[in-house]
């Protein structure tokens, strides 16, 4: 490991990082486009959290963690060439944060998910991590119908001081934002390229996504500067839009749209995810229909969505549900709380079946997320039972 670099990256309003040995290894790890971030954790336990080993370490340790030898060859001569030092300036000189997720200023709500990002790259307000926003993520091909909806979330959003986290998609992701930055409010925009400005995607959205960071608020992305736009980023960007929010609001989505995909993970993460109804006849009302039907909560008032993640107060009970005979057993297994592997074992069910059972319980109410993977029946429950 080269000289450790005497430099600490400042940002407006958000929290600063000394670049010691390890931060600095971190960084060259990270950087490198063929590792993400699993490989990264395994390192990381390999290694007890010690950056330089991991970033230094010899090629059969890579070999251990399951690293191609294509790629452990790429990564080795990327590490002669680039200077840990020369990539934090570069950090510093486009006013980025470099965020570990052992840092205080990691989203809370991000640690929470299955598959977290080992780090993130932020420009912008890197505080706002710490806050409790919404997702709001739609058709890039919005009807007038979406725009007004999206337009209204926005506005409303703002006006009671809850950020909106989207993806700088064209359409709903735009519209919300802009909506919201007319109002003073403040927009996390993740993307699934760099955050420098050269690197934003689309690039019609440049000018938003400066706006965004002008405005005190922050772009993120667990991709270094100067990584492109690349199909299987996306999903990957997706994860971490849910991942930070209470809850994701799907305005509009034609069928297989990644609002779709955002939608899905939102509820493999214990997310709430609300669905903005819409007409039958119209594509763009087919994924959140189908979301409906599938037990998303319909979205019949912004009212409801701002109390909601303003407040976090407990949904009322939908009194046309019905427990299935699996649904009921699961909770009366919930005599207390219970993490998902002890689920696993009393009910003897797949854990992809109990995951199943939990997402439609917990989004109609009967079960609540105490932590990871762990959960409590909640009191609106309890009559269902008798």
């Amino acid at each position: 490991m080269e000289g450790s670099l005497h430099l600490t990256i400042h940002s407006a309003s958000c929290m600063s990082h000394s670049w010691d040995a390890n931060r600095l290894s971190w960084l060259v790890l990270t950087w490198f486009e063929g590792f993400g971030s699993r490989t990264f954790f395994k390192l990381h336990r390999r290694f007890h959290g010690n950056g330089e080993s991991s970033a230094y370490a010899q090629r059969s340790v890579y070999l251990e963690c399951g690293i191609r030898d294509d790629m452990i060859d790429r990564y080795l001569v990327f590490r002669t060439k680039k200077r840990a030092e020369q990539l934090a300036e570069e950090l510093e000189k486009e006013q980025i944060q470099f965020v570990l997720h052992e840092d205080d200023d990691y989203p809370p709500l991000l640690r929470e998910i299955a598959d977290p990002p080992f780090a993130l790259f932020i420009r912008g307000d890197a505080s706002l991590t710490q806050t409790n926003g919404g997702a709001i993520v739609g058709t890039r091909r919005n009807t007038p119908y979406g725009r007004t909806v999206a337009e209204t979330l926005g506005k409303e959003f703002a006006r009671n001081g809850i950020p909106i986290i989207s993806g700088l998609a064209g359409g709903i992701d735009s519209i919300a934002h802009e909506a919201a930055l007319n109002e003073n409010g403040t927009c996390l925009a993740i993307l699934g390229t760099g955050v420098d400005a050269a690197s934003v995607y689309p690039k019609c959205n440049m000018k938003l996504g400066e706006r965004i960071v002008a405005s005190g608020g922050a772009l993120i992305s667990e991709f270094p500067p100067k990584t492109e736009s690349l199909p299987f980023h996306f999903p990957l960007r997706n994860r971490i839009i849910s991942g930070m929010s209470k809850a994701t609001i799907v305005v509009e989505a034609a069928d297989k749209s990644g609002s779709l995909i955002t939608a899905f993970q939102a509820l493999e993460q214990n997310r709430d995810v609300f669905a903005v109804p819409g007409p039958i006849t119209h594509a763009q009302s087919y994924g959140t229909n189908r979301l409906l039907a599938m037990g998303a909560i319909p979205l019949v008032s912004v009212e409801d969505a701002v109390r909601w993640l303003d407040q976090g107060v407990q949904r009322p009970l939908p009194i046309h549900i019905r427990l299935t005979e699996e649904e009921r057993q699961l909770l009366k297994a919930l005599d207390g709380t219970r993490h998902i592997d002890e689920l696993v074992r009393i009910l003897q069910r797949p854990i992809s079946s109990i995951n199943a059972l939990l997402a439609r319980l917990e989004m109609n109410g009967f079960v609540i997320v105490q932590g990871p993977q762990t959960y409590i029946r909640a009191p609106c429950a309890e009559p269902q039972l008798d």
